[in-house]
Formats: structure tokens, C-alpha cells, sequence
């Protein structure tokens, strides 16, 4: 089998990142040695924790992780084709390094990678995203028994994350799941840790709003007050007073006038099986 290349360029034209990020990354190429490289990539498929403290301690460090993260999937390109993955299941699955370079950019004003503890499991495909949805297939940390289900440590589940950027379109999220099905055959237990199961969304939200729904697809097995994923996610900031948040939307009005009357917008985890 004949395996194409990629280079970072064409990386960057095909997931669309910004121009001046790839002009980021091209300057980083430019001033790193082959050597260099070659010790840090070996570090990150090593250790990867290990890998993010060392670029973490360099100057420009979201700079860094762009650059060295663009160069790791470059290489996944190939392992892709070697293990039979489609180019579209790539694409989809790295344009998660876009959406996190422009939040980069929205936080600090600088183009970059900050996401450390998550943008590793690309390159070890580890994680894909099949069409609204991205899937990890991983084992129980912990026993869970709740709603009928009994998951023992060490089963295996799929984890489903939700990438940022489009409307959680039922419709789209069920074809999403259909693929999931069809591409890990012998796993049906499905797992999701997030602001979006959080139980007290259903007061700020109509039932029949898309991320009610989704949620409703799930038993929730533990909540957790102390996160404040949400707030990030709706206001795009985490502020000590919420009566600092902005209110430019109406779900912003909503969120905060809920926040100012003591109450929580946490995470939750929860469980179901196709």
C-alpha cells in the first residue's frame, strides 16, 4: 500500500486554520532543529504528561504546542491510511486543533494550542469524531450502578465528547451514534462527562431544545456543583462575580440571573446503551 504524506502546510489548508496560525506554525519549523524534534516527539509518544510539562516550560509555550501538536498529525495522516481510516474521518477528527487554536486566540489574543490534557489523543488515536460527535473508547475508571445499569471497573465504554461550533442537532447526533455503533461493533455502553448533562439546564432551557434532549438520552450517575465548565462555555470567560458576566444573548441573561440567585451550573456524568 502506498502511503501519501502530508505536510504542515497542507495541514493547514485542509482543516481551514487560520492563515496567521499557520504562519505561526512555519516560523516554529523554521527555528527547531530536526534533532530537537526528534527527542521531543519521541518524549510525547512516550509520555505525553511528561511531553507537556517540558514544552510547558518553554517561552511561547501555546506557540510551541500548535506547532509540535500540527507536526504529530501530519504523521497520524499516515497512520490512518495504514490502519484503513478515511481521509474524511481525519479531517473531521483534526479540525478539532482549529477550534482550540481560535479559542486560543479569542482568550489571549495570540494563536496557539493551550489544551494540553486533551489534544493528545488524536495523534495516539485514541479519539474520533464521527459526525457531530467525537468517541473514546476507554475502560470504567470506577464500578457504576444506576438506572438498571451494573458497569464493573475495567469494562470498556465509549466516552462521547462534544466538540464546540455547531448546534447539537438531534437528528445529527443520532446519525452520529449510528456511526459510532458501526465503528466499535462490540461496545455499546456510551458514557458523556458534562456541563451539558447538568440537571439544572432544564430550567434554563426549553424540554424540547436540542441539549434537553440529548441529555434526556441519559441516567446520571454523579454531579458535580464545583466544575464551571459552563460558565466558560456560555460566557467565554470564568468570572468570581457573576454579576459580571455579560448578557449579550438571551440564554446569557438566563444563565447569569440563575448564577446571581446562588445557584450552581456544574458538570454531570451519565450512562445509556444502544
Amino acid at each position: 500500500m502506498s502511503i501519501k504524506k502530508i505536510t504542515p502546510e497542507e495541514f493547514c489548508v485542509l482543516v481551514k486554520m487560520p492563515e496567521a496560525a499557520a504562519g505561526i506554525i512555519e516560523e516554529e519549523r523554521l527555528k527547531t532543529e530536526a534533532k530537537e524534534y526528534r527527542a521531543v516527539r519521541e518524549t510525547f509518544f512516550r509520555d505525553w504528561q511528561e511531553f507537556n510539562r517540558q514544552v510547558n516550560r518553554e517561552e511561547g509555550s501555546s506557540r510551541r504546542f500548535l506547532y509540535y501538536y500540527v507536526m504529530f498529525a501530519c504523521e497520524a495522516y499516515e497512520d490512518y491510511q495504514r490502519k484503513g481510516l478515511t481521509e474524511q474521518l481525519y479531517l473531521d477528527t483534526f479540525s478539532d486543533y482549529r477550534i482550540w487554536c481560535e479559542n486560543c486566540y479569542a482568550q489571549t489574543g495570540e494563536y496557539g494550542l493551550r489544551e494540553c490534557e486533551w489534544l493528545w489523543r488524536h495523534s495516539y488515536l485514541k479519539l474520533f469524531r464521527l459526525g457531530r460527535l467525537q468517541y473514546e473508547l476507554f475502560p470504567a475508571r470506577e464500578d457504576i450502578s444506576t438506572g438498571g445499569f451494573e458497569i464493573k471497573k475495567g469494562q470498556m465504554l465509549l466516552n462521547i465528547h462534544i466538540p464546540q461550533g455547531e448546534p447539537l442537532r438531534f437528528e445529527a447526533c443520532e446519525d452520529s451514534l449510528r456511526q459510532a455503533q458501526k465503528m466499535f461493533p462490540d461496545c455499546h455502553y456510551f458514557v458523556c462527562d458534562s456541563w451539558l448533562l447538568y440537571p439544572g439546564l432544564k430550567e434554563l432551557m426549553k424540554p424540547d431544545s436540542n441539549i434537553i434532549r440529548f441529555q434526556e438520552r441519559f441516567h446520571i450517575f454523579e454531579v458535580n456543583e464545583a466544575e464551571r465548565d459552563a460558565e466558560l462555555r456560555i460566557f467565554r470567560t470564568v468570572r468570581e462575580a457573576p454579576a459580571d458576566y455579560p448578557e449579550d444573548t438571551a440564554f446569557q441573561k438566563r444563565a447569569k440571573a440563575y448564577l446571581l440567585a446562588g445557584r450552581h451550573l456544574g458538570n454531570a456524568s451519565g450512562i445509556f446503551m444502544l
